[in-house]
């Protein structure tokens, strides 16, 4: 009997220690852990559930904004959309995922857009735990779509308990209502801009056109006017539009969006860069980090003002930046290193990045960084062999930047009479274009050796005062012109020397 009752007890015990591990396992498994802090994170691309595929770039921009409102919390890296686009529809598990992005909390759910109603179902993970932090439904009318975005943002602040200051509680609050067709045409200005595939003059001006289309029925989208003037401004800092056309539109857009909302990064860099095209560096610079204290998390500003600061002469300091961020953010961003090391005179070290950047993303960008790279460290036969195949494209000659690469190899590859037949072509569509050709013939005319010529072009870049002036100093192409007094002269004029 005696033994009978041990072993009842002994059950008994082991019950309840059993129980209580149970109950141990639940609250750390479903309950966060008090002071655990998750200071790294990413929304995943929010699912269409809505069975219209037309729906899928709504999806995209509403996970794509959240990532932005996230971006205002200093203490939080949040990884780019960029680098997890690619994780749409991922058997991957979660764990997985966050291992690859080096994040402690990931964010993922459904949205169903049902007329103007929008349901978001969303939960919070901390995949390294195996915990579910929180799951909730969000839904609002699409006029208050921003606030819906506001209430999901706060709610993933609050549950991975990163500290949040007074002034990142105002920006995250933030929100307004929005005319559902203005909202409409500014996820198709988005699709155009960043998820076309292609960065060319047609597709930007179709963004455009969206956007202009937004504002007229909503004169209170400040995100849109914001997007407008930097992407005017895109188009004239890279010679697809004379900025006698586009400044004026650029810089009225821009400030229309700082009037509406000036806790806006995106405005204030743009106001940067349309003062950079005008020669003002120190307002360049004060509206660019203007925009990094806003959303000191956004990759792309930070990026943004590393390109700012390669232009102005200060490469070396824009590579231990842009080393900094490329280190801190896994692959799927805009590489850029390899310029910076271009720029500063560093062939090989940019030869090694671009060929990296390559290999990991074959884009059209890219191959063109690496017969840059290849032509700068004499390797001839392999620049032009990559820009034959970037050539081989369709439609690859209406492409100024093909253009122009292709003229330079050629004229580098000793095939003097090709590249001044490529000249001719630039000049045909630069023409098209109603951009001046100065700048980037000085660039043919340099890799050709004729120096009197490339003087001669730059002068008249720096006389109208176009916006490619600024990139006299950083160009690569232009090293060959730095021990020439003319060269320096040009920089006074610029208002880089005294």
């Amino acid at each position: 009997m005696g033994k009978i009752l041990g072993i009842r007890k002994a059950i008994f015990y082991a019950g309840l220690v059993t129980i209580a591990a149970l109950v141990v396992l639940a609250i750390i498994y479903l309950f966060p852990r008090r002071g655990e802090v998750l200071d790294s994170i990413a929304v995943l691309p929010l699912e269409n559930i809505s069975g219209d595929p037309e729906q899928d770039g709504f999806a995209l921009l509403l996970s794509d904004q959240v990532t932005a409102d996230l971006y205002k919390v200093a203490a939080l890296r949040v990884i780019p959309p960029q680098s997890v686009r690619g994780y749409k529809k991922s058997e991957k598990s979660l764990k997985e995922i966050a291992k690859e992005l080096n994040v402690k909390a990931i964010l993922s759910g459904t949205v169903l857009r049902s007329g103007n109603r929008v349901r978001l179902i969303a939960r919070l993970i901390d995949p390294n735990q195996d915990r579910q932090i929180w799951a909730e439904t969000f839904e609002k009318e699409i006029s208050d779509i921003f606030f819906l975005q506001s209430d999901l943002s706060r709610a993933i602040v609050r549950g991975i308990k990163v500290a949040v200051g007074p002034e990142e509680r105002v920006l995250l609050a933030g929100a307004r209502k929005v005319i559902p067709e203005a909202y409409d045409l500014y996820s198709k200005a988005y699709q155009a801009y960043w998820l076309s595939g292609e960065w060319n003059l047609q597709t930007v001006m179709k963004a455009i056109g969206y956007l202009e289309q937004a504002v007229k029925i909503d004169p209170n989208y400040a995100q849109a006017y914001a997007d407008m003037g930097g992407w005017y401004n895109d188009l004239v800092l890279n010679g697809y539009i004379s900025a006698e056309e586009a400044s004026p539109k650029a810089e009225a857009a821009v400030l229309k969006a700082l009037e509406l909302d000036a806790t806006l990064a995106a405005p204030h860099s743009a106001l940067g860069w349309i003062r950079f095209a005008r020669w003002d560096f120190s307002g360049a610079e004060q509206g660019m980090k203007r925009a990094v204290e806003l959303e000191p998390g956004n990759y792309a500003e930070q990026w943004s003002f590393n390109v700012f600061l390669n232009a102005i002469g200060k490469s070396e300091e824009a590579i231990v930046r842009q080393k900094r961020l490329e280190e801190s953010r896994p692959a799927g961003f805009l590489e850029r290193l390899p310029l910076f090391y271009l720029c500063a005179g560093r062939y090989k070290e940019g030869l090694e990045e671009a060929k990296k950047a390559a290999e990991k993303n074959p884009s059209l960008n890219n191959n063109q960084m690496l017969v840059m790279a290849y032509g700068l460290n004499g390797m001839h036969d392999k620049a032009l062999s990559l820009m034959n195949q970037i050539m081989s494209a369709v439609d690859a000659d209406k492409e100024l930047e093909n253009l122009v690469g292709f003229a330079k190899t050629l004229a580098l590859s000793g095939r003097r009479d090709e590249a001044l037949a490529t000249i001719e072509k630039i000049k045909s569509l630069t023409a098209q274009m109603k951009a001046d050709p100065s700048f980037p013939l000085a660039i043919v005319y340099t890799s050709l050796g004729d120096k009197d010529r490339a003087f001669e072009l730059l002068n008249i870049v720096c006389e109208m005062r176009l916006p490619t002036a600024v990139y006299i100093r950083s160009h690569p192409h232009f090293h060959g012109l730095r021990s020439d007094p003319r060269y320096d002269e040009l920089l006074r004029k610029i208002g880089f020397k005294e």
